[in-house]
């Protein structure tokens, strides 16, 4: 299991082991441009602010999810906020449902919480108030996947659109919330089972969140052997129509994540047909392993071994499950259970004179089992 980074939009990586199983990745930047990375393990919330090199516990285990400002808000058995190491529990759903993660709007006017109904498993969204106190109730139909993920329109707040994506299925409200009715996916042929393994949309310095990418595996069964297939679709109309992003064979097996950058460039969790995996790249065309070097730098905690580090496409041959966010500052998709060990690709919005530059960070775990469903069944709390 390992974090991977790279601070030049993928033309090289680094890794650094992880010593613990982790999930759920989120990204904070704080005012001063400062990046740490936040993960749920089995006993605790850990925190990295030097890649990897080093961790600390910072909270009860849970789904950390970057709100507005500095805050983080942690979802699980236990629901509170996290100030720096400072937390202040919350009341959440107060104890009626299973809470799963929160999401903010861009400007922190509005919160919502993804839960579960203990009784029945139906996955729903409740809003709260200011002080994460969430109630009523917009079931997502037919859903049952207890690992749920929203992503909020960078204006949320005028237009009330948002996305909640689960193992299996992707539903849109236009209302704020109120309803949500399911997002019609592409279809692969002679797909015993499907997961909805990534979503990612337009980030908020390109304008509205019309742009919505989701990573697609599926697993079919044929005479010759079972086998892995999927890809990476886009849609410029909130999932109205798909088109397959990016050309080559290299996500023919079927793609884990996906996240989007700033100036394109579109990232992408893997398998290939052999069982192998990685990340590639494509900047609208042919998907590759690396991407052509931004430039910016790496930061201190990085430079170290990133030379000449081969991707995670190259040295790691493992399956990938990606977590992908689309901005440092909110929460991005819930996308995998706890008991498998999430990738994240994010963007950063500062500046350097040139074009913005890319954060990408991977971890990843082995096993295919990982991703079928009995996998994405999370313990539900007491």
């Amino acid at each position: 299991m390992h974090l991977w980074v790279s601070r030049d939009g993928g033309g090289s990586w680094h890794d650094s082991p992880l010593p613990f199983d982790a999930a759920h990745v989120a990204v904070l930047t704080d005012g001063s441009g400062n990046q740490a990375v936040l993960v749920e393990t089995s006993s605790a919330v850990q925190r990295t602010d030097d890649d990897g090199a080093t961790w600390r516990a910072v909270g009860q285990a849970g789904t950390p999810a970057v709100m507005g400002g500095e805050r983080v808000a942690v979802a699980g058995g236990h629901d509170y906020v996290l100030s720096g190491d400072a937390s202040t529990p919350v009341a959440g759903s107060g104890g009626h449902a299973t809470d799963l993660s929160f999401a903010s709007s861009a400007t922190n006017s509005t919160q919502l919480l993804a839960a579960a109904d203990p009784t029945t498993g139906s996955d729903l969204v409740e809003r709260c108030d200011a002080q994460l106190r969430c109630g009523g109730g917009a079931p997502l139909p037919a859903s049952h996947s207890a690992d749920v993920g929203l992503t909020l329109d960078s204006d949320f707040d005028r237009d009330g659109i948002a996305l909640a994506r689960t193992t299996t299925g992707l539903f849109r409200t236009r209302d704020s919330a109120r309803t949500f009715t399911p997002v019609a996916l592409p279809q692969v042929a002679a797909a015993a089972y499907m997961t909805v393994a990534g979503l990612a949309t337009t980030p908020a310095s390109r304008g509205p969140h019309d742009g919505v990418a989701i990573a697609l595996l599926a697993v079919i069964h044929a005479a010759s052997g079972t086998r892995t297939a999927g890809g990476v679709y886009g849609s410029d109309d909130l999932g109205t129509t798909w088109q397959p992003v990016g050309t080559g064979g290299l996500l023919d097996g079927g793609a884990t994540a996906v996240a989007l950058a700033p100036d394109g460039r579109v990232f992408a969790g893997y398998l290939d047909a052999a069982g192998g995996a990685g990340l590639a790249c494509s900047d609208g065309g042919a998907w590759q392993a690396f991407c052509t070097s931004l430039s910016g730098g790496c930061t201190a905690s990085c430079v170290s071994g990133v030379a000449g580090t081969p991707s995670p496409a190259v040295r790691r041959p493992a399956v990938a499950d990606v977590h992908a966010a689309a901005e440092p500052q909110r929460t991005g998709p819930r996308e995998t259970p706890a008991e498998s060990l999430p990738s994240l690709a994010t963007t950063d919005d500062r500046q350097d004179g040139g074009p913005q530059w890319l954060t990408a960070l991977a971890a990843l775990a082995v096993g295919l089992a990982l991703l079928l469903p009995l996998s994405t069944l999370r313990r539900r709390a007491p």
